[in-house]
């Protein structure tokens, strides 16, 4: 266990087999996850040793120099999960993109079968996804449209 500061940047993450996760967005997904939240559901970390072996990385986020870390898109590391197993099953995901309800940004909506995360610049929210209705259910019973306003969609 580490028990000195360490930089971010000098962190390895594995999959829960052993092996390092080499693509730049699922390990700053990955990362991110564990800076918010102090522990990751399907990944380690881990210290590189000058030998060529590793060490069991820090024990929570507060062992963490975050100087320099630029959070990826804060959607939940179970979400992007979900989606690459989808992915490797041969099931469709898929993503959609719409402007913000008050026109300044763009809100995108990750759909997993029954899931959804939707991302604006500085927000973000999940849960289950209602086809017919095409709104975000969070766990919390709050209804997200697709153009990130709340509630229910008004019938035409």
């Amino acid at each position: 266990m580490v028990h000195a500061i360490v930089h971010w940047d000098s962190l390895t993450v594995y999959t829960l087999g052993g092996e390092e996760v080499r693509d730049a967005k699922r390990r700053r997904v990955a990362l991110d996850a564990f800076r918010r939240n102090g522990g990751l559901r399907d990944y380690y970390l881990g210290l590189r040793e000058p030998g060529g072996g590793s060490t069991w990385g820090p024990s929570g986020a507060h062992d963490i120099d975050w100087t320099g870390f630029a959070p990826s898109l804060p959607l939940s590391i179970d979400l992007y999960t979900d989606a690459e197993a989808a992915l490797a099953r041969g099931e469709m995901i898929r993503v959609e993109r719409v402007p913000h309800h008050a026109g300044s940004m763009m809100v995108e909506t990750l759909i997993v079968g029954n899931r959804a995360g939707q991302a604006t610049d500085g927000d973000a929210v999940w849960g289950d996804w209602d086809e017919e209705k095409r709104i975000i259910r969070t766990n919390g019973g709050r209804a997200i449209q697709l153009d990130g306003r709340e509630g229910e969609p008004q019938a035409n």
